[in-house]
């Protein structure tokens, strides 16, 4: 029986294909096979250049209003050129530019070292207020519990937390950061109720509360047992009521959404709430 090749040849369709593909990424490459009207395919290639620059643009306006424009076309350009996209779905195209720019050898535009950073808080943005949870289908929730310790703190499905080392807070144009900071600050980014994008800045271990309280699905004082022994920290009355303060900070900001009893399904995660 002869034996079957490793990879099945590709058709002369899907050849045709990755060659038109690779041409409108790098017009520098011959025209793909029976191209014959070559300026219609330098207006093709603009549209599709254009569209793609539209999604950056939109998602990262205070980042290109700080690069010089040569900067920002080359950034794009350079980008349209290597990325491999593997989603149909146009939304995604910030997200595979932030994962493109994260794999380069060598920082892109060394002179900025906060860019990467900026870029990804822009992004949260987009992120936030595309997720599909419905907040208003999050029903059957108690704004308040008399025993916290031993109740279910819901986080909002939409938060997103970051850490940053460079002040992307207070980044814009005119206002450039020289030196990162001393320690990481941190984000809880979500959509609120209200459909408002809030970004509530937190310290390093209430970021890594909240993570806790996304993973695990357990009772305030059991996560707080498992931050202690992370963190290295004693549980005294004082941490206790501290916790307490910040987890109705949480509440009040739509970061946590309320409480949920112990039997009832968790409706970020397809119970019907």
């Amino acid at each position: 029986m002869p034996q079957l090749p490793d990879k099945q040849e590709a058709s002369p369709l899907a050849q045709y294909q990755q060659a038109f593909a690779d041409h409108l990424r790098r017009p520098d490459l011959p025209n793909p096979p029976s191209v014959q009207n070559h300026s219609r395919l330098v207006v093709y290639r603009r549209l599709v250049f254009n569209n793609f620059c539209s999604f950056l643009n939109s998602c990262f306006p205070i980042t290109r209003s700080i690069l010089s424009a040569q900067e920002w076309q080359q950034l794009s350009q350079t980008a349209f050129s290597g990325i491999r996209a593997h989603s149909p779905l146009f939304r995604n195209i910030p997200d595979i530019f932030l994962q493109w720019l994260q794999k380069q050898p060598q920082p892109y535009l060394p002179q900025y070292p906060w860019l990467l950073e900026f870029m990804h808080y822009e992004w949260l943005e987009l992120v936030v207020e595309t997720h599909a949870a419905q907040l208003d289908k999050i029903n059957h929730l108690m704004p308040q519990v008399e025993d916290p310790l031993n109740s279910y703190p819901l986080p909002n499905p939409t938060l997103q937390l970051a850490c940053y080392r460079w002040p992307v807070h207070t980044l814009q144009t005119g206002h450039i950061p020289t030196q990162a900071l001393p320690d990481a600050h941190c984000f809880a980014v979500v959509r609120q109720r209200n459909d408002h994008i809030q970004f509530v800045s937190i310290n390093a271990l209430t970021a890594q509360l909240l993570q806790l309280l996304i993973e695990n699905q357990k009772p305030l004082g059991e996560t707080l047992q498992q931050l202690s022994q992370h963190a290295d920290l004693e549980l005294t009355a004082d941490m206790l009521q501290f916790v307490q303060e910040v987890v109705q900070q949480m509440l009040d900001a739509d970061v946590l959404l309320g409480w949920r009893k112990a039997h009832e399904p968790h409706p970020a995660l397809g119970g019907d709430g």
